[in-house]
């Protein structure tokens, strides 16, 4: 995204606490094409509203501990916070075989 649209969203959204999807018909329709680019670039962020969340918040998604996918927003910040993308990465990992033993 542009330096002047992250400015923008930044801005306009850092005085909200929380974000809801009725305050996106203020977002200029240039940024809201670049965070809809972004979101197909990156579909992990899962919504509009978690992108500009981790826009204004400086916050990248996790990767998994195992493989390096990326994790989806849900799986990085919300309930059980998740370290890796799938079952069969938890049981390859090095690191849960070991706390196993």
């Amino acid at each position: 995204m542009q330096e002047t649209s992250i400015a923008w969203l930044k801005w306009n959204f850092n005085q909200y606490k929380s974000i809801q999807t009725k305050s996106f018909s203020m977002i200029p329709e240039n940024i809201m094409q670049e965070l809809q680019e972004e979101l197909s670039r990156i579909p992990e962020y899962e919504n509009i509203r978690n992108l500009i969340i981790c826009i204004i918040n400086n916050i990248e998604l996790k990767k998994c501990k195992y493989c390096g996918k990326t994790l989806k927003y849900s799986k990085s910040f919300t309930g059980h916070k998740k370290e890796y993308c799938s079952r069969n990465c938890v049981s390859n990992s090095n690191e849960i075989k070991r706390k196993r033993q």
